[in-house]
């Protein structure tokens, strides 16, 4: 599940990665603004494929 999570998240641009078979790991850098935590929180449906 979250290797599928972690290749969607990546085609839509995220740099995320599976830190197991469950667990998404997000690496946003230390100076993310609110304006990309907007637009990943807005992705996430899309990537979730929910």
């Amino acid at each position: 599940m979250a290797a599928r999570i972690q290749r969607a998240a990546q085609g839509a641009g995220f740099l995320v990665n599976a830190a197991g078979d469950r667990t998404v790991r997000l690496a946003p850098a230390l100076t993310v603004t609110e304006a990309e935590i907007a637009q990943l929180v807005g992705a996430s449906p899309a990537i979730l494929g929910t």
